[in-house]
């Protein structure tokens, strides 16, 4: 949470954002705010009345947003759950390395500036997952069961299958069979190990920070991955599949589980 106090002695105001302390594509797809939450608290005896609260973000970031703030008596605040802050299109999916932003607000009364404030902001790369510094869910919009490479592997898995069953149906849950279930999964680990990936390490304290992520055809191109990348890309897998795919990690560590 950021605050300001008022810059000038007509109105004494208190003005606090909470502020996310990054800021992706993938966050912006999610409906992820940046702004999360606002108060307006007015410090004054008088009712504050007829305020504007602009928020922008820098450099070149899109049209400030302006929130109407109603009639605030003295002693009491007003509150926003969030600010809807539109960025230009498809800006934050051309960021391929991290950069630095500035989000800058500024409470108007007329033509009177009476509170401003800012906040840095890292705007991550497109395929940068912000670790803790975001809702931990965020990691499954990583999950891309229709990318092309998927297809490529469950053909693959598609074949193992028949020759271990008799029967290559990707069918999902719809023979009511755990077994069926999971001689599915054991073509595709199959398949996925066929394709000689190396292993590659984490980078340190990855589940708070986050990391970039190795998208699926950088996977298999690079012919390479951290046990997040395999995990994000099997989960693609057992989603296309029409599994359930669960994301595990732990300290250290990631790895693909599945319902049977």
């Amino acid at each position: 949470m950021t605050m300001t106090e008022a810059l000038t002695g007509l109105h004494p105001v208190l003005v606090e954002l909470t502020v996310a302390p990054t800021l992706n594509f993938a966050m912006e797809q999610c409906g992820v705010p940046l702004v999360s939450a606002v108060r307006v608290q007015n410090l004054a005896a008088e009712p504050l009345v007829g305020a504007r609260l602009s928020v922008r973000l820098s450099p070149d970031l899109g049209d400030a947003t302006i929130l109407v703030v109603d009639t605030v008596l003295g002693g009491e605040s007003a509150y926003f759950a969030s600010v809807d802050i539109r960025l230009p299109p498809g800006r934050l999916r051309a960021v391929v390395e991290a950069e630095r932003a500035q989000l800058a607000w500024e409470l108007g009364v007329g033509e009177t500036v009476v509170a401003t404030g800012h906040q840095n902001v890292e705007l991550l790369a497109f395929n940068e997952w912000p670790g803790l510094r975001a809702p931990p869910a965020l990691l499954a919009s990583f999950v891309m069961p229709n990318h092309p490479v998927v297809a490529q592997l469950l053909r693959q898995t598609r074949d193992r299958l028949a020759k271990a069953t008799g029967d290559n149906a990707l069918s999902g849950y719809q023979s009511r069979s755990p077994k069926r279930v999971l001689e599915s999964v054991q073509a595709l680990v199959g398949a996925f190990q066929d394709l000689g990936i190396s292993y590659i390490g984490l980078p340190a304290s990855f589940e708070a920070v986050g990391q970039k992520v190795r998208l699926p055809d950088m996977v298999l191109s690079d012919g390479m991955g951290n046990c997040l990348d395999i995990s994000l890309l099997l989960a693609g897998c057992l989603e296309q599949m029409g599994l359930a795919p669960l994301l595990v990690l732990v300290r250290g560590h990631a790895f693909p589980a599945v319902w049977l």
